[in-house]
Order: C-alpha cells, then structure tokens, then sequence
C-alpha cells in the first residue's frame, strides 16, 4: 500500500466485478474506501494486479499479470 496525505492506496488481486482485481483507496480521516478501478472492464484492460504501488508525483504506477492498463 502506498500512503498520500490521509490516503492509503492498494491493490487486489482478484475480487472487484470482473474477479480480475482492483486499485482502491481508502481516506484514514473519514474511514471510507472507493473502488477507483476493476481491472477486467474494458477491451485491452489489465489484470491481476500483483507487486506494490509506487507514487510519483501524484501518478500511481503498478504492475498487472496480464494486459495493461494506464489509471
């Protein structure tokens, strides 16, 4: 996971609509979580996401199994 300010940011594996994974964010001040992203859901997309998040001036960067996909 990778924190920004108050905002951790993650990945699953699998789960998600497609069962193909994941990139959430969860805000530590409000104690909620979004779903940004279901890999699997459009033509071309990535999926199972696997290693760790890096933050580069405020872009996320991952890696995926399969695919690719530019968040």
């Amino acid at each position: 996971m990778v924190l920004s300010g108050n905002t951790l940011y993650g990945v699953t594996k699998h789960g998600g609509q497609n069962s193909s994974g994941t990139i959430f964010s969860y805000s530590i001040g409000s104690k909620t979580n979004f779903v940004m992203h279901c890999f699997g859901s459009v033509t071309d997309d990535g999926n199972t996401p696997f290693g760790s998040l890096l933050l580069i001036s405020n872009t996320l960067y991952g890696t995926t199994e399969y695919g690719r996909y530019k968040f």
